[in-house]
C-alpha cells in the first residue's frame, strides 16, 4: 500500500490525503496538497521511522509559519483521492 500511495503523491498536481493525526487526538483528518512546493522543484519526501510510514506534503490550506512553510506531516495515510 505504501508504493501505491507513494506513486500517487508523485504523481498527482494535487490530492486529498487521509490520515489519524496524534495531534488532533487520533480524530481521522483530511487535507489538501501536493508533493511538490509551489512555483519550485522542492518535492516532498517519504521516510520510514520505527515502523512508521511518514509522507512530507506540501499542504495548501496550512497556516504558514513564520518563514511561509506549509510542508506537513502524514504518518502511515489511509487514503489519498487525485483532486
Amino acid at each position: 500500500m505504501t508504493k501505491t500511495i507513494l506513486e500517487q503523491l508523485m504523481e498527482a498536481n494535487n490530492f486529498w490525503i487521509s490520515y489519524r493525526a496524534k495531534k488532533h487526538d487520533n480524530k481521522l483528518i483530511k487535507r489538501f496538497g501536493t508533493w511538490t512546493k509551489p512555483d519550485t522543484n522542492i518535492k516532498g519526501k517519504h521516510i520510514h521511522i520505527k515502523g512508521n510510514d511518514i509522507f512530507v506534503y506540501w499542504d495548501h490550506n496550512a497556516e504558514p509559519s513564520a518563514k511561509g512553510n506549509k510542508w506537513r506531516k502524514a504518518t502511515n495515510p489511509l487514503k489519498v483521492e487525485v483532486a
